[in-house]
This record gives C-alpha cells, structure tokens and sequence, in this order.
C-alpha cells in the first residue's frame, strides 16, 4: 500500500493566500491539495455583487497560476472557481490540476440549490458534474457541495471507478444553519468518509472528503495567521 497525504486547505478569496497553502502544503508532504467552493471569491450568492468573479478556463489568471504552482511542487490541485465560458455561459466549477502544470478537467456543478442563503439560480446554470480524471494521485473524482445529496451523483462516480472523490463545499453540516451564514475559511473538515454505492452485478466502496465548513473531525491541522491546513494520510492501493 502507498500512502497520499491529503491537504484540505481553509482558505479563500485572495490568489496571495491560496498560493502560500499549497506551499505550506507541498512543504508538509501533501499530494494533493483541495479548497472549499468557489474558493477564489469566498461564497457570493446571497444576492452579493458577482462583478469580476467569473472567469475562462483554462486561460483565466487563477488557472494559469495554479498550473504554474502545481508543476513547480509536484503537487495535484482542486480548485473551485466562478466559471465563464467562450459563450458567457456561467458555472459553479472546480478546475482539477496535474502535478505536471496540465488542466486534467473541470467540474461543473449540476444541482443548484435556491433559498435563503443560497440563492444559486441567479448567478449559475446547472453543469455537467460529477466527473473523474485521471491524475498522478489516481482517479479523482469531483462533485461540488449540493451534488452530494443525489443517489445519481455516487452512481456515476462508481460508473467511472473514482478512487476518491473531493467534494467542496460552502455550506455547514451544522443543522439550522444557511449556506450563507458559512464562511468555507473558517471551517472544520472531516477527515474521510465512506459511501457505499451499488451497481448491477457489483459493490464499490467510495472515499470522499469534504473542504469547507463542516463539524469537527481528528485530523493534524497546520494553522498560520487565520488560515488553516487540514491534513490527512490516506492509504491507496498500488
């Protein structure tokens, strides 16, 4: 068995601040590093101005940086982002990054939910997610925040054999508490959790790990200023 380390890293809105934990991350021995949703804004649709949020993939500035920050530490990055499409369309995305600087994929979040403190309809249309790629950490599947809840979410990622699966998020497992009210720097990250899904014919066991605000969970935590790293040891078949 080889063993990933896994950074979850609390930390949002500026590129100065998501650039420093993966290098605190890199330099702890992670392989992996993930931010809450929309990470690069910190979560705007509570009827908040959206101005200058969005932006192209893969030739927007955060991906081009993230590219060149994941080639020079080796490292496989998650990074959840405001989304602009070449014809204007806009997504709730996570752009995954290889350990050589190459742009493995983009999620597009497919559930939108609607309600006080979450008012995602006004800002997104409903994407393509969940998706897996194939990465120097394994096959890495991604789903973003409300996809979770979905039976049909689980099933495409046993479909296409995720071997762990990211899903970031920007609201709290807290009961009574809007997505709102959440801010994904602050928050707590559950070091793993584990879905059974069933197809015909077969079992497959399914990791996931949450990044954002979610209760308590042991994991080592690595703190400076007021962000916050989350790390996990992972095993991984060879």
């Amino acid at each position: 068995m080889s063993v990933l380390r896994l950074a979850l890293a609390q930390v949002t809105s500026t590129m100065d601040r998501l650039a420093n934990a993966i290098r605190v991350a890199a330099g702890q021995g992670a392989g992996l590093v993930s931010y809450p949703e929309l990470s690069t804004t910190s979560y705007f649709c509570v009827h908040r101005a959206a101005d200058g949020a969005f932006e192209r993939v893969p030739d927007g500035p955060t991906t081009r940086e993230m590219c060149a920050l994941a080639r020079e530490l080796g490292v496989v990055l998650v990074v959840p982002l405001a989304e602009r499409d070449s014809s204007g369309g806009r997504y709730n995305s996570a752009v995954v990054i290889d350990s050589d600087g190459t742009v493995a994929g983009t999620c597009r979040k497919r559930h939108l939910p609607h309600g006080p403190g979450s008012w995602e309809h006004d800002y997104f249309q409903p994407g393509d997610g969940p998706a897996v790629f194939a990465t120097a950490v394994g096959r890495l599947g991604v789903a973003i925040c409300w996809d979770r809840y979905f039976p049909e979410t689980w099933q495409a990622l046993a479909r296409d054999r995720a071997e762990l699966t990211v899903v970031p998020i920007a609201s709290t497992l807290d009961p009574g508490k809007p997505a709102g009210h959440a801010r994904p720097a602050s928050g707590r990250v559950p070091a793993r959790h584990v879905r059974r899904d069933r197809q015909p014919g077969r079992r497959r066991i399914l990791r996931w790990v949450l990044c954002g605000r979610t209760v308590r969970q042991r994991a080592r935590r690595i703190r400076w200023r007021q962000e916050e790293l989350i790390l996990r040891d992972l095993e991984q078949a060879c």
